[in-house]
């Protein structure tokens, strides 16, 4: 465990004379070689939140474990609609790939995750890669916005489809998308779905949700999950929308589990598809041999 220290309100960007600002923990006395990041994006609808509100306390778990970690603000979605906050979070990761060197961080252990809108955002960013119309213009050209693991926390990703209330004029769907319905722009939707840039070379994918989710309904997980690849869904029995409260998993349980699935994907290689099929073979030729086992003792018993 190490001690951390908060650097406040530095500067990654500006959008359209809006500065945008992050906050970072980072560990003290860490080892020399470079530190993985793992950025944290709050929720609230793309319209209210803070990176202090609860991406402090957040990254301070992790910046004790060893992670340089980062919250950051982007602009809300009534002072500009989508694709604003898209712009805002990617030029956020290749601000840190451009200060890499300045901080001593790894440009290529790159971990997001976000809750709610936070966690449409950090979708967003894991399937769209370097999609040329999402980079924006928000600063630190030149560089990528690709991230090597992603999180995604109660996080909607296809806006059509969230039903209820979502559906209602003024929505946070419908600000965000800059009509009075969200189903008024479907052609916006769509730039701003996660799913829509999926193509198999999405890094790996944790996703979190409660099964008694009013705010964003687990069917937007269920949907993520079964169009990536490299992807685990964790379904909170009981949990609602707010910390999973009442489920048999609760917003502790999740700090522990991003925290492993960060650590697994961000920290040393990883193994290769080889590497991994050498370790099942043993397995595989146990099970094999005990189905020939048991066709053998079924054949006998049939013979007598």
């Amino acid at each position: 465990m190490y001690e951390t220290e908060l650097l406040s309100d530095v500067q990654y960007g500006e959008g359209d004379g809006h500065p945008l600002f992050l906050d970072i923990v980072r560990p003290l006395g860490a080892p020399a070689h470079p530190l993985p990041v793992i950025v944290y994006i709050h929720g609230g609808g793309w319209m209210f939140g803070d990176k202090a509100a609860s991406g402090g306390k957040l990254n301070s778990l992790y910046a004790k474990q060893g992670f340089f970690t980062v919250s950051l603000n982007h602009r809300p979605s009534k002072v500009a609609p989508f694709p604003a906050q898209i712009h805002d979070v990617k030029a956020a990761i290749r601000w840190l790939r451009a200060n890499a060197d300045t901080y001593g961080i790894d440009p290529n252990a790159i971990g997001v995750w976000g809750h709610s809108s936070g966690g449409h955002l950090a979708a967003l960013l894991a399937t769209s890669g370097d999609v040329p119309e999402l980079e924006g213009n928000s600063g630190s050209p030149g560089y990528s916005s690709r991230v090597q693991a992603a999180c995604v926390s109660a996080g909607p990703v296809d806006l059509l489809r969230m039903g209820g209330w979502h559906d209602l004029p003024d929505s946070p769907e419908a600000v965000l998308l800059n009509a009075k319905y969200a189903q008024d722009n479907p052609d916006l939707a769509k730039v701003a779905n996660p799913i829509t840039y999926i193509n198999g070379d999405e890094p790996p994918v944790l996703i979190l949700h409660g099964d008694q989710d009013c705010i964003v309904p687990v069917n937007q997980a269920e949907l993520l999950f079964h169009a990536l690849t490299d992807v685990s869904l964790v379904r909170i029995k009981g949990g609602d929308h707010d910390d999973y409260n009442g489920g048999n998993l609760v917003m502790d349980d999740v700090l522990h589990l991003v925290l492993s699935f960060m650590k697994r994907n961000l920290l040393g290689p990883k193994p290769t598809p080889e590497e991994v099929q050498a370790r099942r073979e043993p397995m595989e030729r146990a099970v094999q041999s005990m189905y020939e086992k048991a066709e053998q003792d079924l054949k006998r018993v049939i013979e007598n």
